[in-house]
């Protein structure tokens, strides 16, 4: 008996779905809408009385929201050095 190997085709690159959501929605309303949705599953799941999920999440919000501080310093120095 034969194999036969085919691909399929996900997306196409004319209509990538990224680029349909940047059309959408620019992206400060994504990334909005993201923080929000995290924010809420968090509230919901220590209301549940889910607190180790829900900590999980609000130290993984730290972490992101810590690691642009570089980026802030870097960009506040350059704006008192001009």
């Amino acid at each position: 008996m034969e194999k036969h190997c085919f691909t399929a085709d996900i997306e196409h690159e004319d209509q990538r779905i990224d680029r349909y959501l940047t059309e959408m929605l620019p992206e400060q309303s994504r990334s909005f809408f993201q923080k929000l949705i995290f924010m809420l599953v968090d509230a919901l799941l220590f209301v549940c009385q889910l607190h180790i999920y829900s900590i999980c999440i609000s130290i993984g919000i730290m972490l992101s929201a810590g690691l642009q501080l570089p980026y802030i310093f870097k960009e506040l120095r350059k704006m008192l050095t001009n």
